[in-house]
């Protein structure tokens, strides 16, 4: 499998409740193709390993047959994001605000969504939902140019942790 993330929980400006005792993960994923059997339980086409603790942990290089080049992320917090549209219907009456000419418009002006790799938040779809409850929704990552990995075309994958275990759902245009 070839290393897709390495992320250090210290480093967040928001840390979701499942990443709670976590102090480091590994995201894997499978070098041929990508799990299409959805959603994929950890150790299905991708892993993720997780860490308590920093202590006896050793640096490993990046394998040389990686076309997946190491970039770092600087994590920032966003006082604006929110859910899309079909995701939408907890925060609002929406039967009084679907009622209005401009209700995307003003839904839109209030909320954006991040498209590309994050932790927290809400899941920001390519298609649809597909009945995944963002409630168990933990990180996504993007399609990225620079570290040049791509989900099918430009998509994403969404990492999703529920009665214990690891799930994977992606999705591209």
């Amino acid at each position: 499998m070839l290393p897709l993330l390495l992320l250090r929980t210290d480093e967040l400006p928001y840390k979701p409740s499942a990443l709670d005792g976590v102090a480091l993960f590994n995201v894997f994923i499978g070098p041929k193709e990508l799990p299409i059997d959805l959603p994929a339980e950890n150790g299905e086409g991708w892993l993720i390993q997780t860490f308590t603790s920093l202590e006896r942990l050793v640096p490993l290089p990046t394998p040389s047959r990686s076309s997946i080049r190491p970039f770092p992320i600087r994590w920032s917090l966003s006082e604006t994001e929110g859910p899309q549209w079909t995701d939408a219907g907890d925060l609002f009456d929406q039967v009084t605000f679907v009622e209005l000419d401009d209700c995307i418009d003003l839904f839109y002006d209030r909320y954006s969504q991040h498209r590309f790799t994050k932790v927290g938040g809400w899941p920001s779809f390519t298609q649809d939902s597909f009945g995944i409850h963002s409630d168990f929704f933990v990180f996504q990552i993007g399609s990225e140019e620079k570290p040049r990995w791509m989900w099918g075309d430009n998509g994403n994958g969404y990492f999703y942790f529920k009665e214990g275990k690891w799930f994977l759902y992606w999705d591209c245009y």
